[in-house]
């Protein structure tokens, strides 16, 4: 149980953070044109 709580607070944490990058309308391509410059 103790486990378990830090789990899901690191969870929600990141759904929070993905929450305010895709704050902005946000498609799958635009997400993959930074991955791409990043590589390259």
């Amino acid at each position: 149980m103790s486990g378990l709580l830090p789990k899901v607070i690191v969870i929600a944490m990141v759904t929070s953070i993905v929450d305010l990058l895709l704050l902005p309308p946000v498609s799958d391509r635009d997400m993959d044109k930074p991955l791409d410059e990043r590589e390259s």
